[in-house]
This record gives C-alpha cells, structure tokens and sequence, in this order.
C-alpha cells in the first residue's frame, strides 16, 4: 500500500464523549485490514471540566495562555503529521485543530479572541495539514455528565474534585452548543451518536470509510 494516499481522520466531541476508546478500535480494525496506522493523542484539553481550566472565562490571562499552549501544542503537532504521511495510510487524531475555535468563542475578550484568531488564520495557511475527515461524537448533556462521573471514579488521587456541580453541567452544555453550531456548516463533517457502544460507533466510522471508498488499496 505504499502509493496509497494518507487520509487524516479526527474524533471531535466534548469532555468525555469516548474519543480515544473509539480511535483506538477504528486502529484496530484498520490495522487488521493491512493499513498502517498512526495514533495522535488529545493535547492539552483535559478530559474533564473539573480539572480543565481552558475556557475559564474567570481568568482571562489564564484561558489566554491555554489556548495559546494548545495552538503551539498543534502547530508543532501539525508539522510531525507532515512528516509522517509519508508512512502511514490513515492518521488518527484526537480532537480536530478546529476544536481550537470552539474554546476560544467562551472567551468575551476580544482582544485575546481577536489575536489568537489571527495567529490560527497565519497558521491554517501556512501549515496545517487537511484533516479529510471530522467525526462528531455528539452526546447529551446529561449522558456527559453521567459517563464523566463514573469514569471519574477509577481516577482516585488525579486532582478532580468530587463533586459535579451547575457550572459543570452548563460549561459542557454550552461546549456542546459549541460544536453543535460550528460544525453544522464544515463539509468534512460525519456526526456519530456517541450514546451507542465504542464497538458500535467504530462500526459506523468504518463504514463511512467504506462509503467514502478509503479502504480500497490502489484505488487512487
């Protein structure tokens, strides 16, 4: 499959919503079917509102500096998934670079939306590579919350508090509106419901793989 192309397929969603477990069994069953496949993991959002910072409208410096990190983070990212097309037939990413856009809309500073937008801007132009496909995995409110709290209970000693409260709840609530609104008008979108099983959503990603005639070797 050497002169196969290298499709770059991301897993998007909020806190929570299974992205690494799915990736991780869509890299499976492409490996099985004889691909090569790369494994990015998730930069620098944490996995769960109680122990994340970033979209902290509180601290303006602060939610500044994340994104900041975050973009850097994928910049430095972006150009390592440059280098590696070359080996790979399908790269999987944790979180799109566009999941950036999203977290930085919760910020009301314009100062620090206006500047960092400008850099994202500099950067898609310069080096980012296209991402051929974006999967949603999109999950209620209240699913969220209940699948972060019993996860939550085989992290003891990682720094999260122990309790969930409204401005938990409302934080995901409104990162969910977030992609719900943002992604409704990329064209590189597949949306996934990501209340089903992880098996069972990366059946559904590998067909629209399938339906996208991406897992036919030599077909480019």
């Amino acid at each position: 499959m050497s002169n196969y192309p290298c499709r770059v397929i991301c897993a998007s969603g909020a806190h929570g919503v299974g992205k690494d477990t799915i990736l991780r069994i869509v890299k499976r069953r492409l490996e099985e079917k004889g691909f090569d496949v790369l494994l990015l993991p998730e930069l620098a959002i944490y996995p769960d509102p109680r122990y994340c910072t970033l979209g902290d409208l509180k601290d303006v410096i602060g939610f500044a500096n994340s994104e900041y990190t975050y973009l850097m983070s994928y910049m430095i990212q972006s150009h390592n998934i440059n280098k590696e097309k070359e080996r790979y037939q399908f790269i999987l990413k944790n979180r799109s670079v566009w999941d950036f856009m999203v977290y930085l809309k919760r910020c009301k500073d314009l100062r620090v939306v206006g500047c960092l937008s400008a850099i994202f801007t500099e950067f898609m132009q310069m080096m980012l590579p296209q991402e051929d496909l974006i999967c949603y995995l999109c999950l209620s409110t209240d699913d969220n919350v209940e699948r972060i709290q019993k996860r939550t209970e085989n992290l003891e000693g990682a720094g999260i508090r122990e309790d969930f409260n409204e401005g938990d709840r409302n934080y995901l609530k409104a990162i969910k509106k977030g992609f719900d609104d943002f992604f409704s008008y990329l064209p590189n979108v597949a949306k996934f419901d990501a209340s089903k099983q992880p098996e069972t959503i990366a059946d559904h990603i590998m067909s629209e793989l399938e339906n996208r005639g991406w897992l036919v070797a030599g077909k480019y």
